[in-house]
């Protein structure tokens, strides 16, 4: 049920067509909140407004108990009409305040109410109405709510009060000219002259805009050449907001159109869409985003029910849902265009058929403008207007995933053809048109930019996937020798931004030496992360390929380590000891075997494999290795009770003192996580839990879910041994979670401690 509020010639509310009953105060606080419509309003500044002479705590005690009765007298309809957000509410309502002829004939605004805040708006209301001799108001009506903007409103309505030129950017298809649309209309109020709409997106180069403008603006006049002489002469003296709307394909040309008008009529403000600035000093550019995940859900559900009503997505299109909205990088007309294919697919159809080629599937749209009926036309509109080097690189760039750095792009997309000198120049000219997003020293694609740009016949030039194989094999050389260093954090960061072109790279990869690279890099990333099972497919496409490898084989023997796998890690591991070319592979097969032994409760096996790895590590001067033995045998301390522990804790103590300097951060962290097992054993609850915390800051540090899971584990062991039940249950909860995420075997285990607890 709509609510219908009227301000001027005296205030009513209604709902349908019964009056909204309530008190003076919830009277107040619903004009308050539907002068702001549809604007979220702080509850602060409604309770510093109502109660100006109550402290802060009595304010917000009143407001909430006005609140109350305001809900009480929408009845059924608050919760719809009257919408809750932490700090902040917001109002759905329907009022009188864009009428102007209602505001000049009807009455005073809120006539009869004496309160501070209503004779400042009462004055600003009455100046508007005097000044207002002449005023525009051609704004076309929309369609559908604005969803999702609130943000940006709030900021672009701000920007338009302070700058006299505000220009919204944004990629084909994000909004733009929805949201300048909105804008427009709240802001008009505060221009004598209103607003004027003019759509130049029919232009092209060499037209005269300023004909456009001035039947915009209702102008009659005699010759052609007489456009741009009364265009000035109408808006010399006029407070008007112009909004102009897309100007990309003439973009040299409105930019002196818009020049001229910013210093000859000087009270004009102008509201202009393109995907790219116009580079005028005092220019403000607002980059129109993607919608938020949640934003994007709700537009897509809403159009999914407008095409077909008795639609409700189960719980398994819920999840789709999220899918279909990730793919299409919540673009609003990409969503909108899918959501229509409900009538047809289900959402789980929709999103499965969305993995491949999926711009011809998102539907089309016949009441929009050509270039807005499908996505595809949208795109393709901004991709004719590139000069042909810009339409290369952009064409050749879709062979990147999740993003690259300019390094990345000069080493894979530069030749004869694009030099790599002008590729920095190109990129730049590409995100200004929006058609790549730059964000922290990255460049990305949004996801149906990526699909059309891989379409382009320029995308499909041999070399280029080999290229991208070749630039990421040795980029994954560089950072995973950092490994073990103190450069290892920054190393799996660079890894971590690069992983989907890792992924890509592999995928596409024909070579046995790419093959072998880039499955190496992936795998031993991914189980440093603590992701061993993602790490299965790398690392055994790799084998395939080199299958008598040696640092494969140690790899995939400690994967199957990780999960708890010994007889697959033992195998391994002996493969790997029989091709040892030096004492250092050895070392490392053998301490594999340990490990395996270990766990498979061979311990005498494992301390005999452990110490002949830690004889030839000393041999050959490796002390960061000789650090990782000794803190294996100080685990094998704490199975094996006939060993001796206390020289077990003294070596382990050695031991992170060396791995401190060296910078093997990741094994300074398993070594804490030892002494706090050796300290569990003496009931040294302190010692333990201390030590356990810090393996758990170190494994926060590396960004190591795996590793934070088996801290926060042990550290439930010790609340529940110190008598904490729901602290050790928190614990408990919190790994299992983490393990499960990660398809580790450990979860079944930290769930039975867990239930333990009754």
């Amino acid at each position: 049920m709509a609510l219908l509020v009227k301000f001027f010639g005296g205030w009513d509310a209604r709902l349908g067509d019964a009056p909204v009953v309530c008190g003076r105060l919830a009277a107040r606080l619903l004009a308050l909140l539907a002068l702001r419509a549809p604007r979220e309003v702080e509850r602060a500044w409604l309770a510093e407004t109502l109660w100006p002479d109550a402290d802060e705590t009595r304010g917000r005690f009143y407001l909430r108990r006005t609140l109350v009765e305001l809900r009480v007298a929408l009845g059924e309809a608050a919760d719809s009409l009257l919408i809750t957000d932490g700090s902040r509410l917001r109002l759905h309502c329907h009022t009188d305040l864009q009428d102007t002829q209602a505001a000049r004939h009807s009455g005073a605004f809120l006539a009869g109410w004496s309160d501070e805040w209503v004779l400042n708006e009462r004055t600003h209301r009455e100046q508007v109405q005097i000044l207002s001799l002449e005023r525009h108001d051609n704004l076309p009506l929309p369609l559908t709510p604005l969803r999702g903007r609130e943000r940006d409103l709030e900021r672009v309505c701000g920007l338009l009060l302070q700058s006299r030129l505000v220009t919204l950017t944004g990629a084909g298809g994000v909004g733009k000219t929805r949201l300048a649309q909105e804008v427009a209309r709240l802001s008009a109020a505060h221009f004598r002259n209103g607003v004027v709409f003019a759509d130049f997106s029919a232009l092209t180069p060499g037209a005269r805009l300023t004909d456009t403008l001035a039947q915009a603006l209702g102008l009659r006049f005699g010759a052609a050449s007489e456009g741009h002489a009364a265009v000035l002469r109408a808006l010399k003296e006029q407070q008007i907001i112009l909004f102009i709307d897309n100007c990309e394909q003439i973009l040299s040309d409105a930019a002196v159109l818009v020049r001229t008008l910013l210093t000859q009529a000087p009270q004009v403000r102008l509201l202009v869409t393109s995907r790219e600035p116009l580079h005028i000093p005092g220019e403000a550019v607002w980059r129109v985003p993607s919608l938020t995940l949640t934003d994007a859900e709700a537009l897509f559900c809403e159009r999914a029910q407008e095409a077909c009503p008795q639609w409700q997505p189960t719980s398994p299109e819920e999840k789709a849902i999220t899918t279909i909205c990730r793919r299409l990088d919540g673009i609003p007309l990409a969503i909108e265009l899918a959501a229509t294919q409900i009538a047809a697919l289900s959402a789980t159809q929709l999103a499965l058929r969305l993995e491949g080629s999926f711009l011809l599937l998102l539907g089309e749209d016949l009441s929009a403008p050509p270039r807005h009926r499908t996505l595809e036309a949208a795109i393709q509109w901004g991709v004719d207007l590139l000069p042909e080097s810009e339409r290369c690189l952009f064409a050749r760039l879709s062979v990147f995933s999740g993003g690259w750095s300019l390094e990345a792009v000069e080493a894979v997309c530069g030749d004869s053809t694009l030099e790599t000198k002008q590729i920095a120049p190109l990129l730049t000219r590409l995100v200004g048109r929006s058609l790549v997003v730059l964000s922290e020293r990255r460049y990305r694609f949004l996801e149906p930019l990526r699909a059309f740009a891989s379409t382009l016949p320029e995308a499909s030039l041999p070399e280029l996937p080999a290229r991208h194989a070749a630039y990421f094999c040795t980029f994954s050389a560089h950072h995973l020798s950092a490994l073990r260093t103190h450069g290892e954090s920054a190393a799996l960061q660079a890894l971590a931004h690069e992983q989907a072109n890792l992924e890509a790279a592999l995928s596409r990869s024909v070579t046995v030496d790419t093959t072998h690279c880039l499955g190496l890099a992936l795998g031993r990333f991914l189980r440093r992360r603590g992701y061993a099972q993602a790490a299965v497919s790398p690392l055994e496409r790799a084998l395939a390929c080199a299958p008598t490898h040696h640092e494969l084989l140690c790899e995939s023997a400690g994967l199957h380590l990780d999960l708890q796998a010994p007889q697959r890690a033992r195998a391994c591991a002996e493969q790997a000891l029989a091709l040892a070319a030096g004492s250092a592979d050895e070392a490392e097969a053998r301490n594999l075997l340990g490990q395996a032994a270990e766990q498979e409760q061979d311990y005498a096996q494992a301390r005999m494999h452990f110490e002949k790895a830690l004889a030839l590590y000393t041999a050959v001067g490796e002390r960061a290795a000789v650090a990782r033995m000794r803190n294996n045998l100080g685990y094998l301390a704490f199975l094996d009770a006939t060993l001796d522990r206390t020289a077990a804790e003294t070596a382990l103590r050695e031991a992170i003192a060396i791995l401190k300097e060296t910078g093997d951060q990741h094994a300074v962290s398993s070594a804490l996580n030892n002494l706090g097992n050796l300290a569990f054993l003496r009931s040294d609850w302190v010692a333990a839990g201390q030590a356990y915390a810090a393996s758990q800051e170190l494994e926060e540090a590396l960004e190591n879910p795996s590793g934070v899971a088996r801290a926060l584990s042990n550290l439930g062991e010790v609340a529940q041994q110190q008598g904490e039940p729901e602290k050790a249950r928190a614990l408990y909860t919190e790994a299992e979670r983490r393990f499960r995420e990660l398809g580790s075997p450990l979860a079944d285990y930290t769930a039975q401690l867990r239930e333990q607890l009754g």
